[in-house]
């Protein structure tokens, strides 16, 4: 059952109106001005509004241009303004402002029926249409993912999967590098704590192990003064720093402890570049 508002400052004119349109099958609402149709708007998002003109406190055309202004969530209800305002500038007013309709008073209520079951009609067509859209283009995107995934995974797909370990805050640079490291074909633990890391690390088989500069709760060189050759023989620190900056923040024995540094944002070809060198390096030791 549709819901309607019905906006009008006349008591007796308001009850006509919301007789005609139960009698149709509307479930209705009643406002007596423009603020109160507006705050009854927001509140219970009625299908279509019906509203008069001229009324206290606020009149209908400052209650549509107060909602086609401040609530562009409610801009495809249906509006149609009944008035006893005839002449054609009012007609053109009501319009340029956002109305759908527009309807003179005295009310021809078998006409005014009329119009609300076209424009809710109307309402459902552009709803069904925006919805299929909007899986349309849903679809689409998930089909250029799914064909991006492909491409990365044929273009560095190894036929050597290798356990890395990524330590760092969650955001969402850890994220995307995570999901490409998984789309090449290798298995990805996260940590995003580093004392967790530093209970975890010595159960950890790690091929290698990624640093972001921070995790949740350490800086990196906290983390580094606990790492040692048995955690892995390669070691790759991602940050988004310069190389300069991460430098200053690390001693010679930490940086020591490093097999390079790689600075987001980077391209997935230095990404798979470093992950490679890594691997040849565990490989040699």
């Amino acid at each position: 059952m549709a819901k309607i508002l019905c906006v009008e400052d006349e008591d007796y004119l308001r009850a006509d109106i919301v007789e005609e349109l139960e009698e149709a099958g509307y479930d209705v609402i009643q406002a007596v001005n423009g603020q109160d149709g507006l705050e009854k708007i927001v509140a219970e998002q009625p299908d279509l509004v019906i509203s008069d003109i001229t009324m206290p406190i606020m009149d209908g055309y400052d209650l549509i241009k107060k909602l086609r202004a401040n609530h562009p969530e409610f801009d495809e209800i249906p509006f149609i303004f009944l008035s006893a305002l005839a002449d054609r500038e009012n007609v053109l007013e009501g319009m340029e402002l956002g109305s759908d309709d527009y309807m003179t008073k005295p009310i021809d209520y078998g006409m005014l029926i009329t119009k609300v079951t076209s424009r809710l009609r109307q309402a459902e067509r552009m709803l069904a249409k925006k919805q299929k859209e909007q899986i349309k283009l849903y679809e689409t995107l998930k089909n250029r993912k799914a064909e991006e995934q492909i491409a990365i995974s044929s273009k560095y797909c190894t036929d050597h999967p290798r356990e890395i370990v990524i330590v760092g805050e969650s955001d969402q640079n850890l994220w995307k590098f995570q999901q490409f490291l998984e789309q090449v074909g290798h298995y990805v633990t996260v940590i995003t704590s580093g004392s967790a890391y530093l209970k975890k690390r010595a159960s950890l088989k790690a091929d290698i192990t990624c640093f972001w500069a921070k995790t949740d709760d350490l800086d990196v060189k906290d983390i580094l003064v606990e790492f040692d050759e048995k955690d892995g023989p390669c070691l790759l620190v991602v940050h988004q720093r310069a190389n300069v900056a991460l430098n200053a923040d690390l001693s010679e024995e930490l940086l020591a402890k490093l097999h390079s540094v790689l600075c987001l944002p980077c391209s997935e070809d230095q990404i798979f570049k470093e992950i490679q060198n890594c691997l040849e390096v565990r490989q040699v030791a």
